[in-house]
Order: C-alpha cells, then sequence, then structure tokens
C-alpha cells in the first residue's frame, strides 16, 4: 500500500509539473527574453480554455490595458496648455 501510494503521488506531481508548470515557465521565459531583446509587444501565448488558457488570457488583456493607458497618459502630457 505505502509503494503504491508513494507513486501515485509522484505520477500526480509529473503530471502537475508537465500540464501546469512547464508551460507558465515557457511562457515566462519567451516574454522576459523579448522584453529584454525591447520588444513591448510581447505576449503570453497559450492556446486553451482551462485556468491556465484564462491566465494568460487576462494577463494578456491586463498589459494591452497598461499599454493603451501609457498611451493617454503621452499624450495628455504633450498637450499640455
Amino acid at each position: 500500500l505505502g509503494i503504491f501510494l508513494l507513486l501515485t503521488i509522484l505520477l500526480n506531481s509529473l503530471l502537475i509539473r508537465r500540464i501546469i508548470i512547464v508551460p507558465i515557465q515557457k511562457n515566462c521565459k519567451g516574454v522576459k527574453k523579448k522584453l529584454k531583446g525591447g520588444e513591448d509587444s510581447a505576449r503570453f501565448e497559450y492556446f486553451s480554455r482551462d485556468e491556465i488558457g484564462v491566465l494568460v488570457t487576462s494577463l494578456n488583456r491586463m498589459k494591452d490595458s497598461l499599454e493603451l493607458a501609457n498611451e493617454l497618459l503621452e499624450e495628455s502630457e504633450n498637450i499640455k496648455i
């Protein structure tokens, strides 16, 4: 029973790592690399409707909102009366 439980825990942890952790790590590394290279349009890429896909979509929308707010702020600073 103990060995079966240990194997079950090990397999579950490997599965979680493969399904959740690795895609997040790859996305973070890719976005960091693009941002370090000066590419402001870096976006997270993950095409799924699961929880990670929802998170990625939310992060991309937040990034778009911040970019728009920054553009509006720059425009308002240039229009000073």
